[in-house]
């Protein structure tokens, strides 16, 4: 035991200190581009690996399945690399770095179990990739408890006078010395105790929320026709509550289900809530996808909606498997244990795709383009940013577009504008110019006028550039995608106040108020009594009827608490 523990010490602090002697290199550019990614990738998921699992498989299998992992990982990690100017550019992109960590974390459990009972044995890999979770947790926390009660120990002696700790941890490398031996002595404990520390509990306890859960998702499936479907299509925030929604089920389907039918929940209501939660789990991934097409087809392709889009069509594989599984009738456990199986093989192999076949930046750049080329998106919403940030690919279409702005003066000065808005810091007086130009207001009188003037005087000018690109952006029935209404939102301030109102190009709401006092703008949030603010279709519709007519202005109805010395307390509505 003495011996394995000295072991995962020296291990971790191995793992330490070449992590450390590594970003050095870096740093002093003796390791630069793809080389250093490839050496600090090939270092940190090969010593990773090595504490993860020489407690299950010893040390020298445990060595081999790491660098072999590290290996793949690391060489997939060079070909997304290639697809920009600068090796840096891969930890932009996000598709490429989830799926990084799909690789980097998921193959533990199958490599474990190929050198027992076999990758496909399915109790093994249950076992195993909770055992990975648990020992993981409760390793992080004993390092974090450690470095807490160093940190605790250096104030304490330093009220004494004696720098002790503070001396040795102030010196290059400690830090990172210091974290890997307590993560090796932490995991060689662990290891040890991988019977007491069994994730049997957790999974029962998961198992107790499978009702609650589907008492949720059919409450939400049983009100969203009669609520309507205009807050989740289109919205990406939706469909990301849809995608948490079905990976909560698949957890506590998982875990209901156990390892096999003998470990598996015997309770009645329990196992029949389980089998219907894994049959509903198809309708909120379908609503996932939905959402996500309606809300691609309006605005193309983006690498993040193409992550999302991957995850989305996990997500409906998923359900669809469960379904089929759970109406095939006996044995609907079994299938879906296997399911798992085949899905997360699945999960990797779409992971090992972004990065070497699949190219997301190039495939968001055609897309995009072909939508500039044929009108669909507005010269005015071109993102030039996002383009710039996308590798090479971006680099080529913003090429393409140098070549379709010959003949085309509106796309030619974008680009111009672009340009000169890389090259050098905006004037603010002539944004302040576009924006009041572009801004719709209510009432439209010279008093207003002013007051807006005043106003965006006082702002900076990267909020007025967002307000103008918004206001830009025009809104689906077409119309600037904003306005400020002028009117006296505040009695107990002199004069009139301010309220703007912009959607951006993807159908997002900003707003806020602006009031005047001794010449001094101040900035207020805005709230909506008694709901939630109007947004996508909605706050287009209430930013369309603001540009035509002035709503009425009214009191709200609150009263007070006043605390004599304190400030007024009321309810939030």
């Amino acid at each position: 035991m003495a011996r394995n523990r000295w072991i995962m010490v020296l291990i971790g602090a191995l793992a330490g200190g070449s992590l450390y002697l590594l970003a050095r290199m870096v740093e002093a550019e003796w390791l630069i581009g793809r080389p250093a990614l490839a050496v600090l990738l090939l270092a940190g998921v090969f010593f990773g690996g090595l504490l993860l699992t020489a407690g299950p498989l010893g040390l020298g299998r445990a060595a081999l399945s790491a660098l072999g992992v590290a290996v793949v990982v690391t060489g997939l990690a060079l070909i997304a690399s290639l697809r920009f100017a600068m090796a840096e550019g891969v930890a932009g992109s996000g598709i490429a770095m989830v799926a990084l960590g799909v690789l980097i974390w998921l193959p533990w459990p199958f490599v474990i179990a190929a050198w027992g009972l076999g990758w496909r044995d399915y109790p093994s890999l249950f076992a195993e990739s909770w055992s990975v979770v648990v020992r993981v947790v409760v390793a992080l926390i004993f390092t974090g408890i450690v470095w807490l009660v160093i940190l605790l120990s250096q104030a304490l002696l330093d009220l004494v006078g004696v720098p002790v700790i503070e001396l040795v941890i102030q010196r290059p490398g400690a830090p990172w010395l210091i974290t890997g031996t307590v993560l090796g002595l932490a995991m060689a404990v662990v290891n040890e105790l991988a019977d007491v520390l069994s994730p049997g509990l957790l999974l029962r306890l998961f198992r107790l929320l499978v009702p609650v859960v589907l008492g949720v998702m059919a409450i939400f499936l049983a009100a969203l026709p009669l609520r309507g479907f205009d807050a989740i299509f289109g919205a990406v925030s939706s469909t990301a509550l849809l995608l948490g929604m079905v990976a909560a089920a698949v957890t506590l389907v998982t875990s209901a289900l156990d390892q096999e039918d003998a470990t598996a929940e015997h309770t009645g209501f329990l196992v029949q809530s389980a089998r219907i939660l894994a049959g509903l789990t198809v309708l909120p991934a379908g609503l996932a996808v939905w959402a996500l097409a309606v809300r691609v087809m309006g605005h193309g392709w983006t690498p993040p909606r193409l992550l999302a889009a991957t995850v989305a069509g996990l997500a409906l594989a998923y359900g669809v498997m469960y379904l089929v599984a759970v109406l095939r009738g006996p044995g609907w456990m079994e299938r879906i244990r296997q399911a798992n199986i085949r899905l997360a093989l699945g999960t990797m192999g779409l992971a090992a795709l972004w990065l070497s076949v699949l190219n997301p930046e190039a495939i968001s750049a055609r897309s995009q383009l072909s939508r500039v080329a044929d009108g669909r998106t507005p010269v005015a919403q071109i993102d030039l940013a996002a383009l710039e940030a996308w590798g090479l690919a971006g680099q080529a279409a913003r090429a393409e577009l140098a070549r379709l702005a010959q003949g085309n003066d509106a796309l030619a000065a974008r680009l111009n504008a672009g340009a000169g808005a890389d090259a050098a810091a905006p004037d603010p007086a002539q944004v302040r110019k576009a924006l009041a130009a572009a801004l719709p207001l209510q009432p439209a009188t010279p008093e207003a006028a002013a007051l807006r003037d005043r106003i965006l005087a006082q702002l900076p000018v990267y909020d007025l550039q967002r307000w103008q690109a918004d206001c830009e952006a025009h809104l689906p029935q077409g119309g600037a995608g904003c306005v400020m209404v002028v009117a006296d939102f505040l009695p107990a301030v002199p004069g009139d106040e301010a309220l703007l109102l912009a959607r951006d190009s993807d159908g997002y709401m900003a707003m806020e108020g602006f009031s005047l006092q001794d010449g001094v703008l101040s900035r207020h949030p805005v709230t909506s009594y008694g709901g939630a603010l109007p947004a996508f279709d909605q706050g287009a519709a209430l930013i369309a009827s603001l540009q035509q007519k002035m709503a009425p202005v009214m009191a709200q109805p609150l009263n007070q608490l006043l605390v004599p010395d304190a400030p007024g307390l009321v309810f939030s509505p």
